[in-house]
């Protein structure tokens, strides 16, 4: 129990539904040979050249900046696609964690509500140490089948900011952590590695959902999430959970003055990379 709690006291990002619309203003070095550009989505690699996309980034990008950082010599963080047999491990890591967290009750939400229609528009990132699964996140965006993220599409969540309905969002949802595994050290991981892919692919608007919590939203304001949108909405579906809308601006997370340094120090180096950004 007390290890998705570590989880959720890093990120607690998992989006609960609502109907209630929002109102609210508005480490070592790595491998040089790799280069990035963020708005042209060009990556290239020692000899390789090619273009990522939301739909075709993996771990062969963020791969090589992992090792010998958070991950040990047999852990690695790969994406999960639903026609993937290791998607049935996400559902089911999913389903017992929110489980352990108390947002679901087994005795009337079966697993199978953990397999979501938007997964196969997602990035669903996958910590594994050989073939078990330690953690999972899912990451979202604006797509043709889903033109809004969704906290606003499914859960009915609508904010008045200028970056909610931006082509440049990217959403992070669902980190949940194997009860048996450490969750500070995987946590710092997955803010790497989601901080990474939203620089390569130009989505600098983060959105992500607290409880209602002071504690929990502090720990969040630490990471660079702002709770000023004042979006205050009640779970139906999860015991009526108090939560709110976080929003973080990636570019200038580094600047802010809650972030501690060795949180800026993870994003600056997802920032930077150590790359040469590619021209087009």
């Amino acid at each position: 129990m007390e290890n998705w709690w570590n989880a959720h006291e890093f990120f607690n990002l998992v989006s609960y539904p609502s109907r209630e619309p929002c109102r609210g203003r508005g480490f070592q070095p790595a491998d040089e040979s790799r280069e990035v550009t963020v708005g042209d989505r060009r990556v290239r690699g020692g000899a390789a050249d090619s273009f990522v996309s939301w739909d075709s980034i993996s771990e062969n990008i963020w791969g090589p900046f992992l090792r010998g950082r958070f991950l040990g010599p047999r852990v690695r963080i790969r994406r999960v696609r639903p026609d993937d047999r290791d998607y049935a491990k996400v559902i089911s890591l999913r389903y017992r964690g929110f489980i352990e967290s108390g947002f679901i009750d087994p005795r009337t939400t079966g697993e199978s509500t953990m397999r979501l229609a938007r997964d196969r528009d997602s990035i669903i990132l996958g910590m594994f140490r050989g073939t078990r699964l330690l953690a999972t996140m899912t990451l979202n965006t604006i797509t043709p089948r889903f033109p809004g993220m969704a906290m606003e599409l499914d859960k009915k969540v609508h904010i008045a900011h200028p970056h909610f309905r931006d082509p440049g969002v990217m959403e992070i949802t669902k980190l949940v952590v194997d009860c048996r595994t450490r969750g500070r050290r995987i946590a710092l991981a997955m803010l790497f590695v989601t901080s990474l892919i939203a620089r390569i692919l130009g989505k600098p608007h983060l959105w992500q959902v607290s409880r209602d919590i002071p504690s929990d939203m502090s720990w969040r304001a630490g990471l660079g999430f702002d709770y000023s949108v004042r979006c205050l909405f009640h779970d139906p579906d999860l015991n009526r959970m108090p939560s709110q809308v976080g929003y973080l601006y990636l570019p200038t997370v580094t600047q802010n003055p809650q972030v501690p340094r060795f949180i800026k120090a993870i994003y600056q180096e997802a920032l930077t990379a150590q790359v040469q950004e590619a021209s087009a």
